[in-house]
C-alpha cells in the first residue's frame, strides 16, 4: 500500500508539474529599466517596471538584492484590471536612504493566481558621477559666420568612464554629444537661436552625464573671445587732407569700409583713408534705428564717424577719428573708448539665469467641449494643441518640469535656453491619450496637477499617471476633492493639502514637491498649510512669468480654448517683452 501511496503522488506531482509548464505565464510583455540613478540631476530618477496581466489580479510588487533580500516594497495587494500596469521604484528603502550600488530584481506575487514570479532583469543602481576632463580648447579666438577657418571652437576632452559630454558657454548648454564615449570632441559654432553670437569673450566648460543621468562637475572656465573686426590701435594720427592707415584685425577675406561720406571694399588688412581737411570736432552718436548720426560741435576739432563691417557682415565696429592742429603741426585721431565699449558683448557669469523668471502654461482639458460644457474655454482642440507645441519648437522653447526650474533657481542646474513648464490640471484622459504621444515627439516632459478624486474610470487611471511617469512627467498635488480651500475648516484643509500630497507619494512612489491651488483660491492660511505639508511651493492661476521670489504664488500662463495657435503665439510674445 505504501509503495502504491508513493506511485500516485509522484504521479501526481508529474501531472501537476507538466501541467504547470504547459500554462502560459500570468504576466507578459515584461518592461524593466536596465540602469538609473536615485541621486541624478535628470527627469528620470527612477526605475520603472512594467509589465501586461492577462487577468485582473490582485499584485505586490518588491524589490530583491543580489542576496534575494527584499529592500522595498513598491506597491502592495493592489487591485489591477487585466493589461498593461507601471510602478516606479526611486532607489531608496522603505526608511528613505538610498540603496547601495548594485543590481537589483523586481519580485511580483500575484495573489489570486498563486504565483511569485521574480523577474529575470536586472535594474542596476549607479549613484557615481563621472569626471571630464577638457584637454584642449582651440582656438581662443574665432569669428562665428565668417569664412577663414576660424568659425568654431573645438574642445578635447576625456572621461573616466563612457558617458555623454556637453559644453556650457556662459553658464548655458550650447553643444551636446551624441554618443557616449571615453574622449572626444566638441565644436561650437557660435550660433544661438539661428545666429552668431554678438563679440567679446565668453567662457567655456565641459560637463559629462552617463548612462544612469549622473552628471560630473563641471570643469573650470576657459575664456574664448568672439571677434569679427577690430582696429589694432585706438589712436592715429593723421595731417588734414593727407592719407593715414589703420590696421584692421579681422578673419574675414573682405571688409567693406565707411568714412567721411565715402565707402569701398577691401581685401587687405591695412585700410589706408585720406583724413578730411575743415576743422571742427563732431561726435558719433546712434539713434534708434542703430544708425550713425553727427553732431556738429563747437571745438576747432572735427570727429569723423568710421564703420568697418565685415564682408560677411553680421555686425559693424563704428568707430571715430579726431583730426585736429598741435604745436606739432599734426592731426589726432583716436576711437572713444565709450563706443567701442557700447559693441562689445557682455559675457554672463555661470550664476546667470539663477533669478530668471520662467512661464507655466496651464491646461485642462484637450479636446472639443461637449455640448452643455459649464467651461467651454476650460477645452482646447487637439490640433490646436499640437500647433501650439510646434510653435515653441519652432520658436526655441524648450519644455522642462517645475522641480527642474526650481533647482535651477535654487543650485547650479542647467536648464536649455528658453525654458518653460507645461502644466495640466485635475487628470484627465487626454493627458495620455493626447498630450503624452504629442510631447513625446519633442522629447519634452510636463507637469500633472493631480487631482486624486480624478483616479477612477472615466477620468484617468492609475496606470495612465504610471505611464506619464514613465514618460518623464512631475506629478503634483492638487487636493483630493478641488474644494475652495479659503472656505474649508482646519481639518479638511489639512486632509486636502497634505492628504493629497501622501495619497500620491503612496500610489505612484514618486516626490510631490508643489502644489496647485484649486481654482487659483488662496490666504494666508492656505500657504501656511501648503508649507507644513512640505511643499517647495505652489501654481496659482495668476496671470503672468514664475519667479523664484515668490515660490508659494507662482503665476501661470492660462491657455484657453479660443486661443488657437495664433493666440497663443501672441500671449507668449508679450509676456518675452
Amino acid at each position: 500500500m505504501i509503495v502504491l501511496a508513493l506511485l500516485a503522488s509522484t504521479a501526481t506531482a508529474f501531472a501537476v508539474t507538466e501541467r504547470l509548464k504547459l500554462e502560459k505565464s500570468p504576466i507578459t510583455g515584461t518592461r524593466v529599466d536596465k540602469i538609473f540613478s536615485p541621486v541624478c540631476e535628470c527627469e528620470r530618477n527612477v526605475a520603472v517596471v512594467s509589465f501586461r496581466l492577462r487577468k485582473p489580479e490582485r499584485v505586490t510588487v518588491d524589490m530583491l538584492n543580489s542576496r534575494g533580500k527584499s529592500v522595498a516594497t513598491l506597491v502592495h495587494d493592489v487591485r489591477e484590471q487585466k493589461g498593461r500596469v507601471s510602478y516606479t521604484w526611486d532607489g531608496k528603502y522603505e526608511r528613505g536612504t538610498v540603496v547601495p550600488e548594485g543590481r537589483y530584481r523586481p519580485r511580483v506575487r500575484l495573489r489570486e493566481h498563486g504565483r511569485t514570479i521574480v523577474l529575470p532583469n536586472p535594474i542596476r543602481v549607479d549613484t557615481t558621477a563621472p569626471t571630464i576632463k577638457a584637454t584642449r580648447v582651440f582656438p581662443r579666438v574665432f569669428s562665428p559666420g565668417i569664412d577663414g577657418g576660424h568659425e568654431r571652437v573645438a574642445a578635447m576632452f576625456q572621461t573616466d568612464e563612457s558617458a555623454r559630454a556637453m559644453m556650457l558657454v556662459n553658464g548655458q548648454r550650447r553643444v551636446l554629444s551624441k554618443f557616449r564615449a571615453t574622449k572626444g570632441r566638441l565644436l561650437w559654432f557660435g550660433i544661438v537661436d539661428g545666429a552668431p553670437v554678438r563679440p567679446g569673450t565668453y567662457r567655456i566648460q565641459l560637463r559629462a552625464f552617463d548612462q544612469a543621468g549622473n552628471r560630473s562637475v563641471s570643469t573650470r572656465s576657459i575664456p574664448v573671445r568672439v571677434l569679427y573686426i577690430e582696429f589694432r590701435r585706438n589712436r592715429v594720427r593723421a595731417l588734414a587732407g593727407k592719407r593715414f592707415s589703420v590696421r584692421v584685425v579681422t578673419h574675414a577675406r573682405k571688409y567693406r569700409w565707411l568714412f567721411n561720406g565715402k565707402h569701398g571694399s577691401r581685401r587687405k588688412k591695412v585700410l589706408v583713408l585720406r583724413a578730411p581737411v575743415t576743422p571742427g570736432r563732431y561726435r558719433p552718436r546712434r539713434d534708434r534705428r542703430g544708425g550713425g548720426q553727427v553732431t556738429r560741435s563747437r571745438r576747432r576739432r572735427r570727429l569723423f564717424p568710421l564703420a568697418v563691417v565685415a564682408g560677411l557682415s553680421f555686425t559693424a565696429l563704428t568707430a571715430g577719428l579726431v583730426a585736429g592742429r598741435g604745436n606739432t603741426g599734426s592731426h589726432a585721431a583716436r576711437v572713444p573708448e565709450t563706443v567701442s565699449a557700447a559693441l562689445r558683448a557682455r559675457p554672463r557669469s555661470a550664476a546667470a539665469g539663477r533669478d530668471t523668471p520662467v512661464p507655466i502654461l496651464m491646461y485642462h482639458v484637450l479636446g472639443d467641449p461637449p455640448p452643455g460644457a459649464p467651461y467651454p474655454e476650460l477645452f482646447v482642440r487637439s490640433s490646436d494643441f499640437a500647433g501650439e507645441m510646434q510653435w515653441l519648437a519652432g520658436h526655441g522653447y524648450h519644455a522642462v518640469t517645475l522641480r527642474s526650474v526650481w533647482d535651477r533657481w535654487h543650485g547650479n542646474r542647467v536648464l536649455p535656453g528658453h525654458a518653460i513648464v507645461i502644466s495640466f490640471d485635475d487628470g484627465y484622459r487626454s493627458d495620455v491619450g493626447v498630450a503624452l504621444p504629442v510631447l513625446r515627439q519633442h522629447g519634452w516632459p510636463a507637469v500633472l496637477n493631480l487631482k486624486v478624486g480624478n483616479l477612477k474610470p472615466g477620468d484617468l487611471r492609475p496606470r495612465g499617471v504610471r505611464r506619464l511617469i514613465a514618460a518623464g512627467w512631475e506629478i503634483d498635488a492638487h487636493t483630493i476633492t478641488h474644494p475652495d480651500l479659503t472656505t474649508v475648516g482646519d481639518a479638511q484643509l489639512e486632509h486636502e493639502v497634505a492628504g493629497s500630497r501622501a495619497a500620491i507619494r503612496r500610489l505612484f512612489h514618486v516626490p510631490v514637491d508643489f502644489f496647485c491651488y484649486p481654482a487659483g483660491r488662496y490666504d494666508a492660511r492656505v500657504i501656511a498649510a501648503v508649507r507644513r505639508a512640505g511643499f517647495l511651493g505652489a501654481t496659482t492661476t495668476n496671470w503672468g512669468l514664475a519667479r523664484p521670489s515668490q515660490p508659494y504664488t507662482l503665476d501661470r500662463v492660462r491657455v484657453s480654448g479660443s486661443d488657437g495657435v495664433d493666440g497663443f503665439a501672441a500671449k507668449l510674445t508679450s509676456l518675452a517683452r
